[in-house]
């Protein structure tokens, strides 16, 4: 598996389990229950069946990778385990995924409270939909439609080969 230049300079190991509910996969700093082999997992990739590819770099959880039928996931953690961003991709052509939603969250401090998200919507065509979202009352959510089409190139990602996770990781879309 070849990995951007930040992976390589840290051990990276990919466990597999059985997603039970719960978003994502991780609760705090507790892995899921069910953990699977990796043929189980190819397996279950195989067959576009739910599982999920926790992806652990320098023993810590770094990213997990959802995926079931045409609908991959990308959760990343932060260094307190907690979900900042998240990437939802669907299979819009037969072997080509497509970034529909980029979420980024704020927190509140070292906390699990939310303080802002920023939801990013995305269509193959380049139509962009920004929703904010902070914890203040004071401060209403809203929701912005980009004037002018945006490059969404960097949106597409082929669908990867199991554990070839990669492309799916990159943080950077542009």
């Amino acid at each position: 598996m070849k990995l951007p230049l930040p992976w390589r300079r840290a051990k990276v190991e990919i466990r597999y389990f059985l997603r039970l509910g719960g978003n994502p996969v991780l609760h705090g700093n507790d892995p899921p229950s069910h953990e699977i082999s990796v043929e189980e997992a190819r397996k279950l990739y195989g067959m576009r069946e739910e599982h999920v590819a926790l992806v652990l770099r320098a023993r810590q959880p770094h990213a997990a990778v959802w995926s079931r039928d045409d609908l991959i996931f990308v959760s990343f953690y932060d260094a307190l385990v907690r979900e900042y961003l998240r990437y939802e991709f669907m299979e819009r052509m037969p072997g080509r995924m497509f970034l529909e939603l980029a979420s980024h969250v704020e927190f509140d401090g070292e906390t699990r409270d939310i303080a802002k998200e920023e939801i990013y919507l995305f269509t193959p065509s380049g139509e962009m939909i920004i929703r904010e979202r902070t914890a203040s009352k004071a401060e209403p959510d809203t929701e912005s439609v980009a004037d002018d089409k945006v490059d969404v190139s960097g949106n597409w990602e082929p669908y990867p080969a199991f554990g070839e996770y990669a492309g799916l990781l990159r943080i950077d879309r542009s």
